[in-house]
């Protein structure tokens, strides 16, 4: 769910045509609850639900931790906490870039809370 939030708001991404751009293209203009109606609405919740309940997706205690995606908008490093916050943290300009931006506020989240319970993903163009 963290990769389709990243990917929604990304609006410099040029997606090919298939359910997920389809996802986004209906979703436009939605509030994030109406949004969410959608896509559970969809195939792809349907693909991601069954794929949960297959595999080492099993816990033997709850899960605590939820998603962030950080994204670039207008070389601004926003946080998209989809449960925390209803609206983008705007942490500020991009330094260098998105890569290095999203790394030193993971850090400073790791020293203000003292875990180290972090997964990193990047979504980032390929090279021409």
């Amino acid at each position: 769910m963290a990769l389709l939030h990243a990917l929604a708001n990304t609006p410099t991404l040029a997606l090919a045509d298939g359910p997920i751009k389809d996802l986004f293209k209906h979703c436009q203009g939605l509030d994030p609850e109406e949004s969410a109606d959608l896509l559970e609405a969809t195939n792809i919740s349907k693909l991601h639900a069954a794929s949960a309940e297959t595999g080492q997706t099993s816990t033997r205690s709850p899960v605590l931790s939820h998603y962030l995606a950080f994204i670039n908008y207008k070389n601004q490093l926003l946080e998209l906490d989809g449960w925390a916050h209803s609206i983008p943290i705007n942490h500020g300009p991009i330094e260098h870039d998105l890569l290095h931006s999203a790394a030193n506020r993971v850090k400073k989240m790791m020293e203000e809370t003292g875990s180290i319970m972090y997964t990193l993903m990047a979504i980032a163009p390929t090279e021409a």
